[in-house]
């Protein structure tokens, strides 16, 4: 503990860490002590000369206390831009900072402080196994639009057929209600009507090869289009045409109930329709004509589609 008589030994000055105290000479030593420690305890050897008795009597603020007294260290960054410029010491970290120099005193630049150590900073959750992949991944760049179009593309469902009636057989085949007998296995029907998705009503079997398989309307054409009113889910069917004779969107074949229907798309050649036991006919473009199983369609430069039984 240090104390101090003033003058005429009137006054007792306690100075402390953190300032001074001025009691009277009377004041007993327990009443020192609390004193004393309510001003932090004896001031360093090294610290600043006391006030004179009657200089101050209040506390002193601790932030702005001599620099003989060091601060505890926090880690953050301390504006120091109106205090001479000094040098302080750098972690070995710190290293790769020293190549540049401290900012002088009044320059407004604020001066480097302490690193904070990597392990009073909480780490981080670890980033999921698809997630580092992906960034691993040197094709993750450019192409990440590209790859989402495409898994969009993958999870998109075929849009569900809409609902017929249909009479079923003994194996539960689903038939057109006035058939008489079943059109896929021949076996004799129950009579039990149901509602089901439309199921495959024939299969156009190009002359190139190509078999498509119909549950929906279908274009065909040199570069056919989805008409305007059409359904979303027609399906577009690009045949080959060298002399250009087969039109963009040339023929549409369309599904009403379990029939099939045909109209030409106002080709500039027209669609000829050959029929067992019939002159060939044009089609019409403002009145579909119903298909049957067996009908050929000729949309010009020799392609053809025929008409054949659902597999």
């Amino acid at each position: 503990m240090s104390t101090q008589t003033g003058a005429g030994t009137q006054d007792l000055t306690v100075a402390g860490r953190y300032g001074t105290a001025v009691l009277s000479a009377g004041a007993p030593p327990q009443v020192r002590l609390r004193v004393l420690e309510a001003l932090g305890g004896p001031r360093p050897a090294d610290a600043a000369p006391e006030p004179a008795p009657g200089e101050t009597g209040a506390w002193a603020d601790p932030d702005h206390a001599p620099r003989s007294v060091p601060l505890p260290e926090t880690g953050v960054w301390v504006d120091t831009a109106d205090e001479a410029d000094e040098a302080a010491p750098h972690a070995q970290g710190d290293q790769e900072d020293e190549e540049q120099p401290e900012p002088g005193a009044g320059s407004g630049r604020r001066r480097r402080g302490r690193r904070v150590d990597s392990a009073d900073v909480p780490a981080l959750a670890p980033a999921s196994a698809d997630t580092a992949d992906a960034a691993a991944s040197p094709d993750s760049g450019g192409d990440a639009t590209q790859t989402l179009g495409e898994a969009t593309i993958a999870l998109v469902t075929e849009a569900t057929p809409p609902l017929v009636r249909a009479v079923m057989c003994a194996a539960g085949h689903p038939n057109p209600p006035d058939a008489a007998a079943c059109q896929a296995c021949a076996a004799p029907l129950t009579g039990e009507i149901r509602q089901v998705p439309r199921p495959v009503l024939a299969v156009l079997t190009l002359s190139t090869g190509q078999a498509v398989p119909v549950r929906g309307d279908v274009v065909v054409g040199r570069a056919p289009q989805t008409p305007a009113g059409s359904e979303t889910s027609t399906q577009l069917l690009t045949v080959p045409s060298p002399a250009h004779f087969v039109s963009r969107s040339h023929l549409e074949v369309s599904v009403a109930g379990w029939s099939l229907l045909a109209r030409d798309l106002g080709s500039a050649n027209g669609t000829v329709l050959v029929r067992a036991g019939m002159p060939p006919v044009l089609l019409a473009s403002a009145l579909p004509t119903p298909l049957i199983v067996g009908d050929l369609l000729d949309v010009g430069d020799g392609v053809t589609l025929r008409v054949d039984p659902p597999l």
